[in-house]
This record gives C-alpha cells, sequence and structure tokens, in this order.
C-alpha cells in the first residue's frame, strides 16, 4: 500500500511539475478578447520550525468507477506562521460521469488557495466541489466581490467556473466555494 501511495504522489508531482502556475493571460469574452492580471490567493506562510507539518502538498484520491460515481474527501489542518488553518474538500462524482474506473486524485498546496485534479480528462457529467479555506490571512482582499472561482483552460486561459455560491470573510479568515462545476480537470483556485 506504501509503494502505491508512494507512486501516485511521484506520478502527482512530475504532472504539477510540468504545469503552469501563472495566471496573468488574456480572457475571452466573446468576439474580443483582453488582457486581465489575475493572481491566485496566496495562503499564509507554513511554519516550518513545527515539527507537526508534515506535508506541503495535500493529496486525496480514490479509485472510481465511472458508471457508479462516488466522492473523495479531504480535511487537514496545518501550521502556519500566523496559526492554524484548515482545509476542507468534497468533490461528488455523479454516475455516468465517464466509463471504467480511473484513479481520480486532487492536490491541495499549502502555498496558495488552489486545486489541482489529475489525470487531465473531461466529463460526461459536470462533477461538484466544494471547497474551503479557514483561518487564513485575507488582509490583501480589498473587496470580497473582487474574489472569483477559476480554472486555467488547455490554452491557458483564465476563465471563471460555474458555482453556486462564493463566501470570503475577511475577519475570520474563510474562503470557500461550494457548488463549483468541474467539467474537465484543471487547475482551479480563488482568483483576484
Amino acid at each position: 500500500m506504501k509503494t502505491v501511495k508512494f507512486l501516485l504522489v511521484l506520478l502527482v508531482l512530475v504532472a504539477i511539475g510540468c504545469s503552469e502556475s501563472g495566471i496573468t493571460d488574456p480572457i475571452n469574452e466573446g468576439s474580443s478578447t483582453k488582457t486581465l492580471k489575475k493572481e491566485f490567493i496566496k495562503l499564509p506562510t507554513l511554519d516550518q520550525s513545527n515539527d507537526l507539518n508534515t506535508e506541503a502538498l495535500f493529496i486525496a484520491a480514490k479509485f472510481i468507477k465511472g458508471e457508479i460515481g462516488g466522492n473523495i474527501t479531504l480535511n487537514r489542518t496545518y501550521y502556519t506562521e500566523s496559526g492554524i488553518a484548515k482545509v476542507k474538500s468534497k468533490l461528488d462524482i455523479p454516475s455516468d460521469a465517464f466509463s471504467g474506473w480511473q484513479l481520480i486524485a486532487y492536490l491541495i498546496s499549502t502555498e496558495y488557495a488552489v486545486v489541482d485534479f489529475f489525470p487531465s480528462m473531461e466529463f460526461d457529467k459536470d462533477l461538484t466541489l466544494d471547497l474551503e479555506f479557514q483561518n487564513i490571512d485575507l488582509s490583501a482582499v480589498s473587496s470580497p466581490s473582487e474574489i472569483e472561482f477559476a480554472y486555467i483552460d488547455n490554452s491557458g486561459t483564465v476563465q471563471i467556473a460555474e458555482y453556486d455560491e462564493i463566501e470570503v470573510d475577511v475577519e475570520e479568515g474563510t474562503l470557500s466555494v461550494t457548488g463549483a462545476k468541474i467539467g474537465h480537470f484543471s487547475r482551479y483556485g480563488f482568483i483576484r
């Protein structure tokens, strides 16, 4: 089992190393293209002196049969220089979203409020994601309305994702999205 986990982590790290991380790219809006400077929300710095911090990347993975569906959850606490932070997520995969068995994985970093999904694939039915960061420093956010949940498409273009609700509580340090529609796997995250 340790070998399978090690290989999964290695595969995910290789895939991330090959992906782009910047998102200052053109955004297509109808027939015109305009360039927007957007950036992922940065999370508080990980407390390197705390021996309880054993991971800087959190991985959730499960073998899912596409015809049946399922869900994959993650709930982690980690220490930052400003206190204890938490990340919670749930990816719901509806029945008939894809065919056959597939190892579905996602990775959440403690550096940015983003999630990377693997393997690269498109779905017959949208998956949904609930993602929440708690106890993070949002003092750089001047207005909660400037926050969006977006993804980077194959061409490197930033696209605002569909979602049911987004909540930003600067005072409490909470950032969450509910019911984000995941029609394909790539990098999704909170931008401003």
